[in-house]
């Protein structure tokens, strides 16, 4: 129905009415109850609600089939829509409000609109993002080298997601919104942009599998989306590789079956981004095991189009371009990055990493519990995440269907697939297995995400094709069936949780929504089974990751604070090196971010002209190497006593360092929440220049 002919039947006043009580139930809920918890933004929250119940509302005034006909028809247009939409009022879901609690605590400047700030995704709040918006303080910004990081010369493509403008970034197409929006648009273009291109990537794929049934693609696209291990590390690469290796398979197959030369080379300069992208990555732990389910994928691509596709001389030849070009594209990044893959591959962290596989069988099941983790602390959710997948009811369906109905092209490749997976996340293998397979770069945990795609496809595959009843036995037995499984899967996975975390009603509704989903799969023999699961997946989806990630407006908190006002007006006069001191990690990168040198910010890798400063005896590099030869948070506190470091953990190092040593490192400022004229003495004087709640600044002068 066109939108005119709509508007024609339902009167205006309907959607009228609409708007105003949208607003008023969005105004009451603000003052009733979420004024509580949040401070500033009230407008915004406000405004958001308003669309969501208007929404909502219009599920009470159009046919459902028109909404939801409409919405697939004008997909992109609407994907366009909000992108532009949640650019213009740079919205992101960063966690970066966080830093209000480490810098000057009791000047808020609160950024957040809705939601929860989630403190243990610090690789995204406390690293990733400051570093990224170093990339444009430089005076010649967005290098592929920023000497603000340690006091050297850091490699910002390889290891960090950063902006760089050079032609390799055609690898990282959504870190183009910092070099053309700046760093609060920018933000807001990278977590959105790359979440409503996975909505419709997933969408586009799951059409291809479920042969174009579109509520089937709807689910699977949420599944895929929304699953927990997708939204809690969703600043971890896991999205880019799901993007670009579904792309992928979508472009490899419009590729095979299109007549229309334009669309196939179009397609196949599609394929070239993917690739470039999926390797720029940089993630083994992720692009390995997902690198596998997308092999499964390819294969049945090609099979599914073997009788209607035959290569020709231009195909050839545009394959040929795009190789030769992907290889170009990798020997300028290699040229550029090999000293840091050298540096990376051989520091004791992470690069001596050896996986043999096995002891992640809990890993598994992790899904039963997952839906109540955006909710209930678990500790490190990021650890307990994976896919909705419901394994392992996908495998043993899909093989059962397989062996009755001798269709192998799908269901053979991804259960060849799953059963890798599932052997390494589950036995301890041997070294000439896990180099064979690549699989020596995977944690175990890391691999249970790739199987958990994969049973999400092959119950997409299932819900299109199964038209009758797959295990024979009484409705009653299969009812006995499933509540055992879930509660055999649900005890399985709660060995990971610590005692208490599941009570007898979380564990309760647990075993019901599991059960629920269960005895449905086992029972995809009508319509209305097959409707009421899609509906239930649909909502435990939602329920499962939509409310992971904060909604936050722009980046006040990095750059409003009175003192990043100070740090401002000081660098733009003098660009000399700074260190923090006596401050936890993220105080650092927060200096970074606002545009200054900091020796002790993260290192990605280590800073080896740093350390030989530092310790250079061969007894105080023999004793200490190991201990700095990492990727690591450094905290440094200024003593009068000899230097020690000490390695806090497998991340984190801790520096003693004699202020004394601050002249060989050439550090001129320092940010600190203590009082550093103790150190005084005829050589060297720290002289005050700012303080104001618990952040000192002292100019060093020699």
């Amino acid at each position: 129905m066109k939108i005119n002919d709509i508007f024609k039947k339902y009167k205006l006043y309907h959607l009228f009415a609409l708007l105003v009580l949208s607003i008023v139930f969005s105004v009451l809920l603000e003052k009733l109850l979420l004024d509580k918890f949040y401070t500033n933004y009230v407008s915004d929250r406000i405004m958001i609600l308003t669309i969501v119940f208007i929404f909502i509302g219009t599920h009470f005034i159009f046919k459902i089939k028109d909404i939801y006909g409409l919405l697939y028809k004008r997909r992109y247009i609407v994907a366009l829509l909000l992108l532009m939409f949640v650019m213009i009022f740079q919205y992101s879901g960063s966690s970066i409000s966080i830093f209000n609690k480490f810098v000057q605590p009791s000047i808020d400047v609160d950024n957040k609109v809705l939601g929860i700030e989630r403190g243990i995704r610090s690789d995204e709040w406390a690293v990733n993002t400051p570093l990224i918006f170093s990339q444009n303080t430089l005076e010649n910004k967005f290098n592929y080298f920023n000497d603000h990081l340690r006091l050297t010369n850091t490699d910002m493509f390889t290891i960090i997601n950063a902006p760089v403008l050079d032609v390799v970034s055609i690898g990282k197409p959504f870190d183009l919104g910092y070099i053309i929006f700046g760093n609060s648009i920018g933000m807001s273009f990278w977590w959105y942009g790359r979440l409503i291109a996975l909505l419709l990537i997933s969408f586009e794929l799951c059409m291809i599998i479920a042969n174009k049934n579109k509520l089937v693609s709807v689910c699977g696209m949420l599944l895929i989306t929304f699953s927990s291990a997708t939204m809690w590390w969703y600043s971890n690469f896991i999205v880019d590789l799901l993007i670009f290796g579904q792309f992928a398979i979508v472009l490899i197959d419009k590729f095979m079956i299109t007549k229309n030369n334009y669309i196939k080379y179009l397609s196949m300069f599609g394929i070239f981004i993917c690739a470039i992208s999926y390797i720029f990555t940089f993630y083994p732990p992720w692009q390995i095991p997902l690198g596998y389910v997308f092999l499964a994928l390819f294969i049945w691509v090609v099979l599914k189009n073997k009788g209607e596709y035959k290569i020709n001389k231009k195909d050839i030849l545009v394959i040929s371009f795009f190789i030769i070009l992907l290889g170009l594209i990798l020997f300028r990044y290699y040229n550029f990055s090999n000293n840091t893959i050298k540096a990376v591959m051989s520091s004791d962290y992470p690069g001596e990493r050896l996986e043999l596989g096995g002891s992640a069988i809990a890993n598994m099941f992790s899904y039963t519990y997952n839906f109540l983790m955006p909710f209930k602390n678990i500790g490190n959710p990021c650890e307990h995440s994976a896919m909705l997948s419901f394994f392992p009811i996908p495998m043993i369906i899909a093989f059962i269907y397989m062996l009755k109905e001798r269709k192998y092209k799908f269901v053979l490749p991804m259960l060849i697939i799953s059963s890798l997976l599932f052997v390494w996340i589950t036995f301890s293998t041997n070294v000439i297995f896990a180099k064979i397979t690549m699989l020596f770069m995977v944690q175990p945990g890391r691999a249970v995400i790739a199987l958990g795609l994969a049973q999400i496809y092959l119950l997409i595959y299932l819900l299109d094709n199964i038209k009758y009843k797959i295990i024979n036995i009484k409705k009653v037995y299969l009812a006995i069936i499933s509540l055992l499984i879930a509660v055999f899967s649900l005890k399985i996975a709660s060995s990971r949780l610590e005692i208490g975390y599941l009570n007898y009603l979380t564990g309760s509704i647990l075993v019901f929504a599991l059960f629920s989903v269960i005895y449905l799969i086992l029972n995809l023999d009508n319509i209305k089974n097959k409707n009421r699961l899609l509906y239930l997946l649909i909502g435990l989806s939602i329920l499962n990751g939509a409310f992971v990630n904060p909604i936050i407006k722009g980046t006040s908190v990095i750059y409003e604070k009175p003192v990043s006002k100070k740090i401002q007006s000081i660098i733009s006069k003098d660009s000399s090196n700074w260190i923090t001191d006596n401050l936890n990690f993220p105080v650092a990168n927060y200096l970074i971010a606002n545009g200054v040198k900091v020796l002790n910010c993260t290192n990605y890798y280590p800073n080896f002209d740093f350390w030989n400063k530092i310790f250079t005896s061969e007894k105080e590099i023999s004793e200490n190497r190991y201990k700095y030869n990492r990727y690591a948070h450094m905290q440094i506190n200024l003593t009068n006593s000899e230097t020690i470091l000490e390695l806090v953990q497998a991340d984190s190092l801790k520096l003693d360092l004699n202020y004394k040593k601050l002249l060989d490192l050439n550090i001129k400022y320092i940010l600190t929440n203590r009082d550093l004229t103790v150190f005084n003495d005829e050589n060297m004087k720290f002289e005050s220049i700012y303080s104001q709640d618990g952040c000192n600044i002292f100019k060093l002068v020699y």
